[in-house]
């Protein structure tokens, strides 16, 4: 489907900008200091046929949020997908830092916050992806994997998430990252973003399972208070070494050296969240969780 989405939108695109990294040319403001914003135009055509695609598969990934309500009787894995929406709030504050800049037009914006529109498909790129990364962590420990394969969630995660992104920064008009990224290593994609996103929906899926047998009745709306401000949490365990290079004027020596630190932190970030939410040894890959808080066994 991304593929089909993919040809349509670059059918009907004229051009494709060129992305910011730490070799980049990046104009900074006398008064703050900070990258000057992007002049990106906002697309609205290529935008409503991604929030479409978008939106499809967001609305796939309810319905088998519904199958796995029904099949573990709780509506948490729902509120889940439905609370993924609320990333977009934490959006703003590590666009902010992180130099990524989503173009808008009046009669397209969903809401405004510390000066930067949102637009609808903003939501939906969350409704979309969130979902996945929350849905798809919380799934797994309902079924209590092992240790070894969450790992290798983490990575099909990842990896996802380089082919989504590459495919939507290649379309002119939807959002792009500006200053002087880190890791940019095939066409447009910080890579430093890939454990950064991958880690706080990880992060917020683990503390939502373990406390799961609690989140009955009004509290199963957990969800869209703990997903946004966990994977906010998150970034700011890690992303402090990355946002710094982006934002200043060091050489691409020190610039990728911030964007590795990151992704180093990332990973003790899963490591802690596998051994103090989860409670497994992150180290043991046959390793599994013990029953959740509340229930005296497994799922």
């Amino acid at each position: 489907m991304m593929a089909i989405a993919a040809s349509m939108l670059l059918a009907v695109s004229p051009g494709v900008a060129l992305a910011q990294d730490a070799t980049s040319i990046v104009a900074f403001d006398p008064v703050s200091g900070l990258p000057v914003l992007p002049d990106l135009a906002y697309r609205a055509d290529t935008a409503s046929i991604a929030l479409i695609v978008l939106l499809a598969g967001g609305l796939g990934l309810l319905g088998f949020a519904v199958r796995e309500a029904i099949r573990y009787k709780h509506i948490l894995p729902v509120t889940i997908v439905l609370g993924s929406v609320m990333l977009v709030v934490p959006e703003v504050y590590v666009d902010v830092l992180g130099g990524i800049y989503w173009p808008w037009a009046p009669g397209h914006v969903a809401f405004t916050i510390m000066g930067r529109p949102m637009t609808w498909f903003t939501v939906t790129v969350w409704f979309s992806a969130g979902s996945i990364g929350c849905l798809g962590s919380y799934a797994l420990f309902l079924r209590n994997v092992s240790t070894k394969v969450l790992w290798i969630a983490l990575g099909v995660n990842a990896l996802l998430n380089v082919a989504m992104e590459e495919v939507l920064l290649n379309i002119p008009g939807l959002y792009m990252y500006y200053g002087r990224q880190p890791l940019v290593l095939l066409t447009k994609l910080p890579f430093w973003w890939v454990g950064v996103n991958g880690g706080g929906m990880f992060a917020a899926s683990a503390l939502l399972y373990r406390y799961r047998a609690h989140l009955r009745g009004v509290r199963a709306l957990a969800p869209f208070a703990v997903i946004p401000t966990v994977y906010l949490a998150m970034f700011g365990f890690v992303a402090m070494p990355a946002t710094i290079v982006v934002n200043g004027r060091f050489s691409w020596a020190v610039t990728q050296t911030g964007g590795l630190v990151t992704l180093v932190l990332c990973t003790v970030g899963a490591m802690l969240v596998m051994h103090l939410v989860l409670q497994r040894n992150p180290f043991d890959p046959s390793g599994h969780s013990p029953a959740p808080t509340g229930t005296t066994s497994r799922p």
